[in-house]
C-alpha cells in the first residue's frame, strides 16, 4: 500500500464514529451543526491539528441552502437581533464575512468550539451570549467615555472592530492568553486614555461590533 494510502487510512481512523457527517472530495468532511454533540467525547477533542483543519460543519441558510464553514475561519458568533438583524435568520456568524443561519446560537456555538477550543462566551451589555474566537483577538482594550455605560466593563478588538464586553478586563485578558492572542496590559482609566478613545471615534479608526447594543438608547 503506498503512502499516501497509508496516511488516508490513519487519519479515517482518527475520525470518531457518531459524528454526523460526509465525506468531501480530497478526503475533507462535513458535519452537521445541529448533530455535533454540545459537550464532545474526550477522542473529538483530541483529534489531532491535521485532522480538524479538514472538517467543515454544515449549517443551513434561512434559504433551505447548506453552508460549509471551516471553523478555524470563524471570528464572532451572537445571536440575531430584530434591532440589527430584522428576519435574517437566528444566528449571525463573522468569519471573513458575515453569514445568518437558522440553527439557534448555542448549537452553532457548540459545534464550532467543538474544532476550535479559542471560541470563547462573552457577555453583550444587554445580557446576550457572544462568542469570540479569543486566538485571534486583542485584549482587553480601553473603554471610551461613551461606553462608560451600566453593563460593560470591558473590550477587544477582533476582526478590525471593538467587541464591548460585561466581563472585566482581567477576564478577557485570561482568556487571550490562555488562548494565544494578542495580549494587552490591563487598561488604565486615567484622562489621558478617555481622551485619546474618545479622539479615535471622532476620527472614525474606532468602529465597534453592534454599536447599537453597546451604548445606551
Amino acid at each position: 500500500m503506498s503512502d499516501s494510502k497509508n496516511k488516508d487510512k490513519a487519519r479515517r481512523a482518527d475520525v470518531p464514529t457518531g459524528l454526523a457527517g460526509r465525506r468531501l472530495a480530497g478526503g475533507r468532511h462535513v458535519l452537521d451543526a445541529d448533530k455535533v454533540p454540545s459537550t464532545p467525547p474526550e477522542t473529538w477533542r483530541n483529534l489531532k491539528v491535521d485532522v480538524r483543519e479538514d472538517f467543515m460543519i454544515r449549517f443551513t441558510r434561512k434559504s433551505g441552502t447548506p453552508l460549509d464553514l471551516e471553523a478555524s475561519q470563524v471570528l464572532r458568533i451572537r445571536k440575531t437581533d430584530p434591532r440589527l438583524d430584522d428576519d435574517l435568520g437566528n444566528t449571525l456568524i463573522n468569519a471573513g464575512q458575515t453569514f445568518f443561519v437558522q440553527e439557534d446560537s448555542t448549537a452553532v456555538a457548540a459545534a464550532v468550539k467543538a474544532e476550535l477550543p479559542s471560541l470563547y462566551r462573552f457577555t453583550h451589555r444587554l445580557g446576550a451570549p457572544v462568542w469570540i474566537n479569543v486566538h485571534a483577538a486583542k485584549g482587553p482594550m480601553p473603554l471610551a467615555p461613551n461606553h462608560h455605560v451600566p453593563g460593560l466593563s470591558s473590550s477587544l478588538d477582533i476582526g478590525g472592530k471593538r467587541q464591548y464586553v460585561r466581563e472585566s478586563p482581567e477576564e478577557v485578558r485570561s482568556a487571550i492568553a490562555a488562548a494565544g492572542g494578542d495580549v494587552q496590559p490591563i487598561p488604565e482609566e486615567g484622562l489621558w486614555v478617555q481622551g485619546r478613545e474618545t479622539l479615535r471615534e471622532i476620527l472614525g479608526s474606532l468602529e465597534a461590533w453592534d454599536e447599537e447594543l453597546s451604548t445606551l438608547e
